[in-house]
């Protein structure tokens, strides 16, 4: 997981971004549908930051859900290590020079898998943000492209944690996103 929760919580993620997340989000998507709280037909996902890099990954591992929502999230590790203002952190995810272990790096980089999307997809970034840079979202937006699905990246006055107004922008496309591609099914008599 993110910073902020411990280490133990933290090396839960160890050489790890991917695959293993995934596995836990599927496992409570199952347990939300098993118990009647989530429609298997109306899924949709939407993360930020590490969630962000959460939802794109999910979305190149399964065609589940019916809308995804990218917030700032890393996209490439290898160019995040490569360009970010800070690069430390996610180096010691990782345990530490990319180039000792590039082939773990670029298993978990969601551009690797892009071939596999078929998920409409909103990618959402504050053009500002200097935790995760906007060409995180631009190299994700121009490689979705090549899979001619529903698409759209929304850049906004704001760095990575949203700020008024664009928070309400970014909400309102959100919505949007959602009510386009999770649409509850009408009633025989509308």
């Amino acid at each position: 997981g993110s910073d902020g929760y411990g280490l133990e919580f933290r090396q839960l993620n160890y050489k790890d971004w991917g695959p293993g997340p995934f596995q836990d989000v599927m496992t409570g998507v199952d347990s939300l549908i098993k118990e009647g709280i989530a429609d298997p037909e109306r899924l949709a996902l939407w993360g930020w930051s590490y969630g962000g890099y959460l939802t794109a990954w999910t979305i190149t591992q399964t065609t589940r859900f019916k809308a995804a929502i990218v917030g700032a999230g890393i996209t490439d590790l290898i160019s995040d290590i490569g360009t970010a203002p800070v690069t430390t952190i996610l180096q010691s995810y990782f345990g530490g020079e990319y180039w000792k272990d590039y082939q773990t790096i670029l298993r978990d980089s969601p551009i690797m898998h892009v071939g596999k999307v078929q998920t409409p997809t909103l990618i959402q970034h504050g053009e500002l943000d200097q935790t995760v840079l906007p060409s995180q979202a631009q190299e994700f937006f121009h490689a979705l492209k090549t899979r001619q699905i529903p698409l759209k990246l929304q850049l906004y006055k704001s760095d990575h944690a949203f700020n008024m107004p664009a928070s309400l922008a970014g909400m309102e496309d959100l919505l949007d996103w959602l009510h386009t591609y999770v649409q509850k099914p009408s009633s025989s008599g509308d």
